[in-house]
Protein backbone atom coordinates (compact mmCIF):
# COMPACT_ATOMS: atom_id res chain seq x y z
CA UNK A 1 0.00 0.00 0.00
CA UNK A 2 2.78 1.93 0.40
CA UNK A 3 3.97 1.93 -3.36
CA UNK A 4 0.40 3.08 -4.24
CA UNK A 5 0.14 5.82 -2.02
CA UNK A 6 3.69 7.00 -2.70
CA UNK A 7 2.13 7.18 -6.56
CA UNK A 8 -1.14 8.88 -5.58
CA UNK A 9 1.65 11.22 -3.39
CA UNK A 10 3.74 12.16 -6.79
CA UNK A 11 0.66 11.76 -9.05
CA UNK A 12 -0.87 14.96 -6.38
CA UNK A 13 2.49 16.81 -6.53
CA UNK A 14 2.96 16.33 -10.25
CA UNK A 15 -1.02 17.86 -10.54
CA UNK A 16 0.14 20.50 -8.00
CA UNK A 17 3.54 21.37 -10.15
CA UNK A 18 1.82 21.37 -13.48
CA UNK A 19 -0.94 23.74 -12.01
CA UNK A 20 1.49 25.89 -10.14
CA UNK A 21 3.30 25.83 -13.91
CA UNK A 22 -0.05 26.52 -15.82
CA UNK A 23 -0.61 29.94 -13.46
CA UNK A 24 2.80 30.95 -13.76
CA UNK A 25 2.75 30.36 -17.46
CA UNK A 26 -0.91 32.25 -17.59
CA UNK A 27 0.89 34.90 -15.46
CA UNK A 28 3.82 35.63 -17.42
CA UNK A 29 1.52 35.63 -20.17
CA UNK A 30 -0.84 38.13 -18.53
CA UNK A 31 2.39 39.94 -17.38
CA UNK A 32 3.46 40.16 -20.67
CA UNK A 33 0.19 41.31 -22.00
CA UNK A 34 -0.40 44.19 -19.67
CA UNK A 35 3.72 45.05 -20.70
CA UNK A 36 2.77 45.11 -24.26
CA UNK A 37 -0.44 47.55 -23.28
CA UNK A 38 1.86 49.84 -21.88
CA UNK A 39 4.83 49.42 -24.58
CA UNK A 40 1.75 50.63 -26.96
CA UNK A 41 0.78 53.60 -24.80
CA UNK A 42 3.89 54.60 -23.95
CA UNK A 43 5.01 54.52 -27.67
CA UNK A 44 1.83 56.25 -28.68
CA UNK A 45 2.39 58.77 -26.16
CA UNK A 46 5.79 59.48 -26.98
CA UNK A 47 4.89 59.83 -30.65
CA UNK A 48 1.76 62.10 -29.72
CA UNK A 49 4.41 64.29 -27.57
CA UNK A 50 7.06 64.14 -30.81
CA UNK A 51 4.25 65.28 -33.01
CA UNK A 52 3.30 68.14 -30.12
CA UNK A 53 6.76 68.98 -29.93
CA UNK A 54 7.63 69.20 -34.16
CA UNK A 55 4.80 71.30 -34.16
CA UNK A 56 5.89 73.71 -31.53
CA UNK A 57 9.01 73.79 -33.24
CA UNK A 58 7.63 74.62 -36.60
CA UNK A 59 5.36 77.46 -35.44
CA UNK A 60 8.11 79.44 -33.19
CA UNK A 61 9.88 78.89 -36.07
CA UNK A 62 7.56 80.52 -38.49
CA UNK A 63 7.17 83.55 -35.24
CA UNK A 64 10.73 83.65 -35.14
CA UNK A 65 11.25 84.06 -39.53
CA UNK A 66 8.20 86.38 -39.34
CA UNK A 67 9.90 88.97 -36.55
CA UNK A 68 12.86 88.57 -38.42
CA UNK A 69 11.05 89.44 -41.62
CA UNK A 70 9.86 92.24 -39.59
CA UNK A 71 13.23 93.16 -38.81
CA UNK A 72 15.11 93.11 -41.60
CA UNK A 73 11.83 95.35 -43.82
CA UNK A 74 12.58 97.78 -40.46
CA UNK A 75 16.27 97.88 -40.98
CA UNK A 76 16.38 98.10 -44.85
CA UNK A 77 13.93 101.09 -44.68
CA UNK A 78 15.86 102.45 -41.43
CA UNK A 79 18.57 102.21 -44.34
CA UNK A 80 16.93 103.92 -46.45
CA UNK A 81 16.03 106.87 -44.60
CA UNK A 82 20.17 106.88 -44.01
CA UNK A 83 21.25 106.84 -47.30
CA UNK A 84 18.43 109.71 -48.41
CA UNK A 85 19.90 111.79 -45.12
CA UNK A 86 23.32 111.30 -46.01
CA UNK A 87 22.99 112.26 -49.58
CA UNK A 88 20.94 115.47 -48.79
CA UNK A 89 23.80 116.30 -46.10
CA UNK A 90 26.65 115.46 -48.81
CA UNK A 91 24.49 117.66 -51.53
CA UNK A 92 24.07 120.29 -49.12
CA UNK A 93 28.23 119.73 -48.37
CA UNK A 94 29.10 120.02 -52.02
CA UNK A 95 26.93 123.18 -52.27
CA UNK A 96 28.64 124.93 -49.47
CA UNK A 97 31.92 124.04 -50.84
CA UNK A 98 31.11 125.15 -54.12
CA UNK A 99 29.76 128.81 -52.51
CA UNK A 100 33.11 129.11 -50.10
CA UNK A 101 34.89 128.11 -53.04
CA UNK A 102 33.02 131.27 -55.16
CA UNK A 103 33.52 133.56 -52.25
CA UNK A 104 36.98 132.70 -52.15
CA UNK A 105 37.77 133.11 -55.84
CA UNK A 106 35.70 136.19 -55.89
CA UNK A 107 37.89 137.63 -52.62
CA UNK A 108 41.13 136.62 -54.89
CA UNK A 109 39.86 138.27 -57.70
CA UNK A 110 39.27 141.34 -55.81
CA UNK A 111 42.25 141.52 -54.21
CA UNK A 112 44.10 140.83 -57.68
CA UNK A 113 42.80 143.48 -59.07
CA UNK A 114 43.53 145.87 -55.67
CA UNK A 115 47.31 144.75 -55.91
CA UNK A 116 46.68 145.57 -60.10
CA UNK A 117 45.59 148.69 -59.39
CA UNK A 118 48.00 149.64 -57.13
CA UNK A 119 50.84 148.45 -59.23
CA UNK A 120 49.01 150.61 -61.88
CA UNK A 121 49.59 153.51 -59.30
CA UNK A 122 52.49 152.95 -58.44
CA UNK A 123 53.78 152.81 -61.94
CA UNK A 124 51.87 156.02 -62.98
CA UNK A 125 53.57 157.40 -59.90
CA UNK A 126 56.85 156.23 -60.95
CA UNK A 127 56.36 157.61 -64.27
CA UNK A 128 55.27 160.75 -62.84
CA UNK A 129 58.26 161.43 -60.71
CA UNK A 130 60.43 160.43 -63.62
CA UNK A 131 58.96 162.74 -65.76
CA UNK A 132 59.39 165.03 -63.22
CA UNK A 133 62.84 164.33 -62.72
CA UNK A 134 63.49 163.98 -66.29
CA UNK A 135 62.29 167.45 -66.44
CA UNK A 136 64.34 169.10 -63.44
CA UNK A 137 67.69 167.87 -65.32
CA UNK A 138 66.86 168.72 -68.63
CA UNK A 139 66.20 172.45 -67.88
Amino acid sequence: MDGIKQQQFRQQQEAIQNRQTFEIRKANRNLREELDKLKDKNDTAVVRIKNEYDKEVAQTQNELESKLQKIRRKNQKMLAEEEKRYEKLLVETKNSHDSQIAELKLSQDKEKEKIERDHQEYLETARENFEREKIKYEV
